[in-house]
């Protein structure tokens, strides 16, 4: 009888660390992320100067600060910025920095007409590397089922006169030419993320009046809150129910698992009792 009761008290204490898929624990006890995902959509810039015929980016991750400490690391993606917007879906947090770490150079292939019909060829390959932005007014964005567009550089910053476009020549820029670094900085600095409503993924008028949500700046990554040991964890994003991995045990579940192993010890002590 000990042995069989002894063996139900540990089977319970065993339940009590993994909580049930379907149960009514607190979601952060259940390991998941709370709320709805958002999604980040990135474009560049129209310019109505030179007419875009590819812009190829790779986004290795995104990196998020969350407001109060701790942060999250997104895997990105590549596209052709022409043919479509990089959507990237994010986790539910609060906002307060986000890190857009490039693989590999921003490519750009434009073509410019001049007022007498004559074109020129601009290629450019773009050493961004790293994109960081703050949310404005340090008012920290809630990504819950929000639609972001991350719009690189700003309107009109493909000026023929500034990059010295000529009938007929060809313009290639690359790192170490001359016109690289102003480049790059009119993307690094000029970029921001903006509300996107429609979900579109590219910037209209009423969108851009608004105002940009998230614009360049400095961000600080904080350590995650004490009793925390990686990142996701910060989020209440843990891997799942392990056994194997730390995690806290939730409250309601070990308080059942000790409440049935008491009765089944009372229980066994009645039976003993002499009648």
């Amino acid at each position: 009888m000990k042995r069989d009761l002894l063996l139900l008290m540990l089977v319970g204490l065993v339940v009590a660390g993994c909580p049930p898929v379907d149960g009514e624990d607190d979601p952060q006890d259940r390991g998941i992320a709370v709320g709805n995902p958002g999604l980040v959509s990135t474009s560049l810039a129209l310019t109505t100067d030179v007419e875009l015929d590819a812009v190829l980016v790779d986004i290795d991750h995104l990196r998020m600060a969350r407001c109060g400490g701790g942060e999250h690391t997104e895997s990105g993606g590549e596209a052709d910025l022409v043919e479509a917007p990089l959507d990237i879906i994010v986790p539910s947090m609060p906002l307060c920095g986000l890190r857009a770490q490039l693989a590999d150079v921003l490519h750009i292939e434009a073509t410019w007409t001049s007022e007498g019909g004559d074109s020129a060829t601009v290629v450019l390959d773009l050493d961004v590397g790293v994109l960081d932005l703050v949310p404005v007014d340090d008012i920290a964005l809630s990504t819950d089922d929000a639609d972001f567009g991350l719009e690189l550089a700003a309107p009109h910053w493909l000026d023929p006169t500034l990059l010295g476009l000529v009938d007929g020549v060809e313009l290639v820029v690359g790192p170490g030419d001359a016109l690289h670094d102003d480049l790059v900085a009119a993307v690094a600095e000029d970029s921001a993320m903006f509300d996107d409503p429609d979900g579109s993924g590219a910037i209209d008028e009423v969108e851009r009046e608004d105002g940009p949500l998230a614009i360049a700046g400095e961000i600080t990554f904080e350590e995650s809150p004490v009793g925390l040991e990686d990142s996701d964890a910060a989020y209440g994003m843990s891997e799942g129910c392990s056994c194997s991995s730390p995690g806290r045990v939730p409250r309601r579940s070990l308080a059942l698992a000790v409440l049935v192993g008491f009765g089944l010890l009372t229980s066994g002590l009645r039976r003993r009792r002499p009648s």
